[in-house]
């Protein structure tokens, strides 16, 4: 956090009006990532407004996407289904599938609550579709847990196998979270091993002196 508030303040003292939008849409996920959304929707309402103003309209998509993300947090329906529905024309047109199909996953998370189910699976399917094939574990699994919801009334075989699909996905983000854990507490132990020997080789010098 203070490291993107620092690079916010230091592009908006040079007036850098290209890389200030990219620190704002930082500091907006970081803040929705905290559970900070009233921040976080200020910080993505700031890149929007720059990019609309270079005419950076695919980055405007963007920003409407993390928009969204703070929106449906807060429980701002109608502004996050009018907040989706500008990004995914604009993110289709752009090509950025990865943006597109997160937008895919916040409207079928909005369609949900409000009970549109089968408009919902339209757009789970989609997202779960392009998350699969970029291996992106994380956001399938979102859009798994998204169609068994909207399918379970109406189709429960259906949502049964989207059920067990997000089941071998969480698992296999938690041992992959448990191994980057395990790998990172050896590198720890390793280097204050390897700074206890030295100076435990630094005393003994000291002795014999």
């Amino acid at each position: 956090e203070k490291y993107i508030l620092e690079a916010i303040h230091y592009c908006e003292e040079a007036n850098d009006s290209n890389l200030l939008p990219i620190r704002y849409g930082m500091a907006s996920e970081l803040y929705h990532a905290k559970g900070d959304d009233v921040r976080s929707l200020n910080y993505a309402r700031r890149p929007f407004a720059l990019d609309s103003l270079n005419g950076n309209t695919p980055r405007m998509g963007i920003r409407l996407s993390q928009m969204a993300a703070a929106q449906l947090a807060l429980k701002q329906d109608a502004a996050a289904e009018r907040s989706l529905r500008r990004a995914i024309p604009i993110l289709e047109e752009a090509g950025n599938k990865l943006s597109l199909s997160i937008c895919h996953n916040q409207m079928g998370e909005l369609l949900n609550r409000r009970g549109a189910h089968a408009e919902a699976a339209t757009y789970f399917v989609m997202a779960a579709e392009t998350f699969a094939r970029n291996n992106d574990k994380y956001n399938e699994s979102r859009a798994r847990i998204g169609l068994y919801e909207a399918l379970k009334e109406s189709n429960p075989q259906e949502a049964g196998r989207h059920l067990s699909r997000y089941a071998a996905l969480k698992d296999s983000i938690y041992q992959h979270e448990m191994e980057q854990a395990v790998s990172q507490y050896n590198v720890k132990y390793k280097t204050e091993e390897l700074a206890h020997k030295q100076e435990q080789e630094r005393l003994e010098k000291r002795v014999i002196l």
